[in-house]
């Protein structure tokens, strides 16, 4: 064998691990754990036992067909013994929502530590599964076709469009025309403090569940919401969408980006 093709061998696993640390960037973190790709989890799906690591509001927007869900912050050995023994043909998949979801990982290798056997982890997540699989996916407790998974779920334009800059944001701020809602922690406020009219301030699971009692605290068009990142509001929109608000905007980058381009808490820039 030549010197070449030995070096050939040789760099192929290393060339292996390249490309997956590229695809699945947590991965290398958790070298102990396996791996299960989209075709040989919906093989297994129906006999699998598919723990969902994230939070509960999470899950109830969408989730794999079955799923159970059990928070990785808050999972322990008595909840997985009571779906089945350590040792078991049953695998357990842990999922969440894609590759830089850390929460499937964490919660895998606690299983792993105290001795499950066959556990796996979807490193894909939710949402390339429910592009994959719409089928086997709910959404608010329904099975979409394709298309409207595509639509109603997976389209960066039905987000894009109802993002706004600091200053088309404060430019609807400032119409009087809108009811703007703000949906930071109380440290986030403390810190960053938002000196506007008309501003009701909410936790997001609060806001959650004042939509879904159709409570008349919370308007059914003309609204404005502020988070801390732009991540929150994500979420939220698929409330939104399933409660019928309309035209509603979020500040797109959150209370950060309105800092970054130099706004004061009343929304005027600083010189």
């Amino acid at each position: 064998m030549s010197s070449l093709m030995l070096l050939a061998i040789i760099a192929i696993p290393f060339a292996s691990m390249a490309e997956d640390e590229q695809q699945f960037p947590l991965r290398s973190s958790y070298p102990f754990l396996t791996g299960i790709d989209s075709k040989s989890l919906a093989e297994i799906f129906d006999s699998a036992i598919k723990i969902d690591s994230r939070n509960q509001m999470e899950f109830s927007v969408i989730r794999m067909t079955g799923a159970i869900n059990i928070p990785a912050d808050r999972m322990n050995q008595e909840q997985l013994l009571a779906l089945r023994p350590k040792t078991s043909p049953v695998p357990i998949v842990f999922y969440c929502n894609g590759i830089t979801c850390p929460k499937s990982y964490k919660a895998a290798d606690k299983a792993v530590d105290w001795g499950f056997e066959n556990v796996k982890i979807y490193e894909s997540g939710i949402f390339s599964w429910s592009k994959d699989y719409p089928e086997k996916t709910d959404f608010f407790g329904k099975i979409l076709s394709a298309t409207e998974m595509e639509d109603m779920v997976l389209n960066p334009e039905r987000f894009e469009k109802v993002l706004l800059t600091p200053e088309k944001f404060i430019e609807k701020v400032h119409s009087g025309q809108y009811r703007i809602i703000d949906i930071r922690d109380t440290n986030e406020r403390f810190d960053k403090p938002f000196r506007l009219p008309r501003v009701l301030v909410l936790s997001f699971d609060s806001l959650v569940q004042l939509l879904e009692k159709k409570s008349s605290a919370i308007p059914r068009e003309h609204v404005l919401v502020i988070d801390n990142v732009g991540r929150q509001v994500k979420w939220l929109q698929y409330f939104f969408e399933k409660e019928g608000v309309k035209e509603y905007y979020f500040l797109k980058g959150g209370m950060r980006k309105w800092i970054e381009e130099g706004y004061d808490s009343s929304g005027h820039k600083l010189s």
